[in-house]
């Protein structure tokens, strides 16, 4: 009975000190941490089911992983959208060049024409097809900029005059 309560006493150590690190710890250095193990769990389970002569089960439970893998595969195309965003310093720089105009707050048609990468004089097509083509890339459901959507929202508004 000792033994299991000094297991449970390093294990709760062990937990303490893994939270006080990653409170403190770089993301790229959180993510190769999480990548290694991940790397270390995978094989630790492809072992098990090698000696234990299971390997051929684990297989079956392919199917049934399908789901984690498409959700996995959304949150990296998330991260990677974010990582873009903050590694160019979007909306930094389009507070920067635009006078931080926040989403409510009236933006004029020079503004909006830089906003869309647009020149003067755009037809309300070129202004479309630019709007449909850049909200695309960073609409908030696909894990852009809420600031970026609505800046462009309002640019294609004060463009058509709605």
């Amino acid at each position: 009975m000792m033994q299991f309560f000094i297991l449970g006493l390093i294990v709760m150590v062990g937990l303490l000190l893994v939270g006080r690190w990653f409170s403190g710890v770089d993301l790229t250095k959180l993510i190769n941490v999480s990548k290694f193990l991940l790397c270390g769990v995978i094989g630790a389970a492809a072992l098990f089911f090698i000696f234990t002569g299971k390997f051929a089960w684990a297989f079956l439970a392919i199917p049934a992983l399908v789901p984690w893998f498409l959700r996995a595969r959304t949150v990296h195309r998330a991260y990677r959208n974010f990582s873009k965003a903050d590694s160019e310093n979007y909306a930094g720089r389009m507070e920067k060049e635009f006078g931080g105009a926040a989403p409510g707050v009236k933006m004029n048609k020079i503004q909006a024409l830089e906003v869309l990468g647009l020149n003067e004089g755009a037809t309300q097509k070129q202004i479309r097809d630019t709007y449909h083509r850049l909200i695309a890339g960073i609409h908030p459901d696909h894990g852009g900029s809420n600031y970026l959507a609505a800046q462009i929202n309002q640019a294609k508004d004060v463009l058509l005059r709605k």
